[in-house]
């Protein structure tokens, strides 16, 4: 499958002007971490942490995954804007999942308020840990292919791949593992058809990959504690991804009492990018 803009859309789309989060002052974690509201285009794709927001309707809180950073939400930004009131930032280099859920709190208590929350690959995870721990925040989830372990007591990362990703990283460098790490979890075909100014963003993030990763492979699910969640949860699948990520959908289904599935089609694991009008009806629907 295909991404659905040529490039040259692609930083058109991204050129768009002052997304501005309306917090003039920064963000301060428990936990020391400070995030600032950056004025200017999303494709400035500045270093550092930042907090976009955008639209009218619903809150809608986006939480990315691994390899990416805010900006891969732009086509929800720049075309839902009228239905929701849509919040993204960056997250952190963390290496625990509830250290990431604990800063996705402190930006709905301080900035957002009660939402719909929105996650993608790990973001998905982390969706889940900060429902379970304040469901008081959240009226509704979207998730993305989170990729769990279907039993507590097992990693969501073999073994072998942390031991490769280093021995990678070691060997030839931070971006060469980043790349192993995107041809493992998209699928090569996948990784050669991203736009070459995501694949170098993607590529220069290995630190936040590598964090992420340590995060997830620590990380056990409360899937009892999990069992409790009644918000509706919509499940969000590609149908051209790996097999992983519809055996962890189909687990959390039976383990979740309001949810279902959906399958996007010609869709893989960057479905919200690859057929964004079905996904992005997905994410309005799900109240």
């Amino acid at each position: 499958h295909t991404w659905p803009k040529p490039e040259a859309l692609v930083d058109e789309v991204l050129s768009v002007p002052e997304w501005v989060c309306p917090r003039r002052e920064p963000i301060t974690t428990a936990t020391g971490w400070t995030l600032r509201c950056h004025p200017g285009s999303i494709g400035e794709m500045e270093a550092g942490p930042r907090i976009l927001a955008r639209g009218q309707g619903p809150n809608v809180l986006l939480i990315h995954g691994s390899a990416t950073d805010s900006g891969t939400w732009f086509v929800q930004f720049s075309t839902m804007a009228s239905q929701l009131r849509m919040f993204a930032f960056d997250r952190p280099k963390l290496r625990k999942v509830e250290e990431q859920a604990e800063l996705a709190a402190t930006v709905l208590r301080k900035e957002v308020g009660r939402a719909r929350i929105c996650g993608s690959s790990f973001g998905g995870v982390v969706a889940l840990e900060l429902t379970r721990r304040y469901p008081e925040l959240v009226s509704s989830l979207v998730l993305c292919e989170p990729p769990l372990a279907a039993r507590e007591d097992r990693s969501a990362v073999p073994l072998a791949f942390g031991c490769y990703f280093e021995a990678i990283l070691r060997s030839q460098g931070g971006e060469a593992a980043a790349e192993f790490f995107l041809r493992t979890v998209l699928s090569s075909p996948s990784y050669e058809a991203m736009p070459k100014r995501f694949q170098r963003r993607a590529l220069s993030l290995w630190r936040e990959i590598r964090a992420d990763a340590i995060a997830l492979g620590l990380y056990r699910p409360n899937y009892e504690a999990l069992s409790r969640i009644t918000i509706p949860v919509l499940l969000v699948g590609g149908a051209s991804s790996l097999p992983v990520y519809r055996e962890s959908m189909d687990n959390l289904a039976k383990v979740l009492p309001n949810s279902r599935v959906e399958i996007i089609p010609n869709a893989g694991h960057m479905m919200h990018i690859e057929q964004p009008e079905i996904f992005g009806r997905l994410l309005a629907q799900t109240g």
